[in-house]
């Protein structure tokens, strides 16, 4: 299974589209949170677009306090984001399955 893989930080948002585990390709795009919270989540869209026909689900790590069984972030000071249903946004967009968790945690796993 493809999965995409996304790490959000305040700076950059690093991707990679995984086969089973194993790197296929990466790419880092800028956050532009500087801008506004809008524009760091279109960011996030043009991060996932390249490899989205490609893939079967997709896996957030994000800074931030992070509601993961909603998948919303609640509170996020890098990217000025406040309840945001980051998951829901995607899901609605890619029409996949999208996880989303603390980025701390997400590395642990």
């Amino acid at each position: 299974m493809n999965i995409i893989g996304l790490d959000i930080g305040g700076t950059n948002i690093k991707t990679g589209l995984t086969r089973n585990g194993r790197i296929l390709s990466l790419r880092s795009l800028p956050t532009r949170a500087f801008l506004s919270k809008d524009s760091a989540v279109k960011q996030v869209m043009s991060a996932v677009a390249p490899w989205a026909d490609r893939a079967q689900a997709i896996g957030i790590g994000s800074a931030g306090i992070i509601d993961s069984r909603s998948g919303i972030v609640k509170y996020s000071p890098n990217l000025g984001w406040n309840n945001l249903p980051l998951a829901r946004i995607l899901s609605a967009k890619f029409h996949k399955s999208v996880r989303i968790l603390n980025d701390v945690n997400a590395v642990l796993l």
